[in-house]
């Protein structure tokens, strides 16, 4: 698991810097009455207030729904969730994203900001760093640019 999320908190920091990405602000931190959760991240807008709440997930689909749940919690206009296919039982890009938009309309609706699901190429075990940095680009390139 710490390799997966270290992997994808890199390219985070590499794409954002440390202007505008954070995997230890007090902002990422959900108050689940009286239980905290910790997502990975927070991208920050150019004019530094809070764009995107993030979580990195590469294990099975139970701790998927509790990203997205976390996720949901949180204050930020918009989510994202970085899948990383580390696990077979994962299937392809195509599931992922259906299942993962599923529980999101089901569970948050409109209600509680964009919601975005990313499956990146590479892994923790297996980096993919460049394709996986032009992937992020392409879909985030409104925050990136």
């Amino acid at each position: 698991m710490g390799k997966h999320d270290d992997y994808g908190k890199i390219l985070f920091q590499e794409l954002f810097g440390d202007k505008r990405w954070s995997a230890s602000s007090p902002e990422r931190i959900v108050d689940e009455s009286g239980v905290q959760a910790y997502l990975d991240g927070i991208i920050y807008s150019k004019d530094g207030s809070v764009e995107y709440a993030v979580e990195i997930e590469a294990r099975v689909y139970k701790q998927i729904r509790g990203a997205i749940v976390d996720l949901a919690l949180h204050k930020a206009p918009k989510k994202l969730l970085v899948i990383m296919r580390a696990q077979s039982q994962l299937g392809t890009e195509e599931k992922i994203i259906e299942h993962c938009s599923f529980v999101w309309r089901e569970l948050a609706g409109q209600d509680r900001g964009v919601f975005q699901v990313i499956c990146l190429s590479g892994t923790g075990n297996a980096p993919a760093f460049e394709e996986d940095k032009r992937l992020l680009m392409e879909k985030l390139q409104v925050i990136v640019s």
